[in-house]
């Protein structure tokens, strides 16, 4: 069963969550202020969206892509506001929301969430890794809170170029071309990628498992795919929501600009070099075991089928 692969999980993010909760102060005349005025847009985006709430969940890997996305659907002025509003980090999007608007409980945290990043129309689109989302997704709270659920997947096909980039971003501090690095000087190292990979490729599996365990229908695309039509991409998000978007725009009419070097294909030139390297003398090290496994499987049959004796009696 699904539920099973995620309880560690939630132990470990849930109890993040509540302390932020407990933070929260909804008595505080301020705060009350602000709530008022968040419920009052709340109701009034409803309206504008024929009484319905629109959302759209981004299901992404980190480095694939989605600040990029994010810019060009925000650009529209029709497809909210998006970010990765589950962001549980300290000082992030979900501590200034519970902070602002008293929230208490996950239902009051969507409703701020979705007043304070849809745009007039009632279109709020919302990205984040799966870690960030499964305290609002697992048991369905997140598809039962809103009137009009839709979910698409944004993934990247090059995945050590995807690790590679989130292994530089680790060193750098710097995670868009938008935020200054702390520092430029990075150093190569095989088991460090390695991890990046794994961790990537497992957060993948898990969405998928999510995804399909839930029966939920999305959208797939990729990193790729945004850089070779980032506008048919966005007018696809905004069917999705049904709502309709002309757009003409590319990676290049964007803030934001790729950070990946040179430096980053000699690396994934080194590594796919060190891992085919590293299989072939695994396979040899596997073919020598496999022919001791044969030699010891015909020597115990040997002992166990003994001949026959000289003088055993013939037919």
């Amino acid at each position: 069963m699904f539920a099973k692969y995620h309880e560690k999980d939630l132990l470990r993010l849930l109890p993040s969550l509540n302390e932020a909760f407990a933070k929260a102060r909804p008595d505080d005349p301020d705060v009350q202020e602000r709530r008022s005025e968040m419920l009052e847009r709340l109701e009034a985006l409803k309206a504008a969206s024929g009484g319905k709430t629109r959302i759209a969940l981004v299901c992404m890997t980190p480095r694939s892509g989605s600040t990029l996305l994010a810019e060009a659907l925000a650009k529209t002025g029709k497809l909210g506001n998006p970010g990765e509003w589950f962001n549980l980090n300290p000082g992030s999007n979900i501590e200034k929301m519970i902070s602002a608007y008293g929230c208490q409980t996950r239902e009051e945290l969507l409703d701020a969430i979705y007043a304070h990043s849809a745009t007039d129309n009632g279109v709020a689109i919302i990205k984040g890794d799966f870690n960030q989302c499964l305290p609002f997704i697992y048991d369905g709270l997140f598809q039962r809170h809103f009137d009009m659920v839709k979910f698409a997947m944004l993934t990247r096909q090059d995945v050590l170029a995807q690790a590679i980039s989130r292994f530089i971003g680790f060193q750098t501090k710097s995670w868009s071309s938008l935020q200054k690095a702390e520092t430029t000087e990075v150093t190569y190292d095989q088991d460090g990628v390695d991890k990046q990979l794994e961790f990537l490729l497992r957060m993948e599996a898990s969405w998928k498992r999510f995804l399909g365990a839930h029966g939920i229908k999305y959208q797939a695309f990729t990193y790729e795919d945004l850089n070779k039509d980032l506008a048919r991409r966005v007018v696809m998000i905004g069917r999705m929501l049904k709502e309709d978007v002309q757009v003409e725009m590319s990676v290049e009419d964007l803030s934001l600009k790729k950070q990946g070097t040179s430096r980053n294909q000699d690396w994934a030139k080194d590594y796919a070099g060190e891992s085919r390297k590293e299989s072939i003398r695994a396979m040899r090290t596997i073919e020598k075991k496999v022919v001791r496994q044969a030699e010891r499987a015909a020597q115990e049959g040997m002992a166990q089928d003994p001949a026959e004796p000289a003088d055993a009696p013939s037919d």
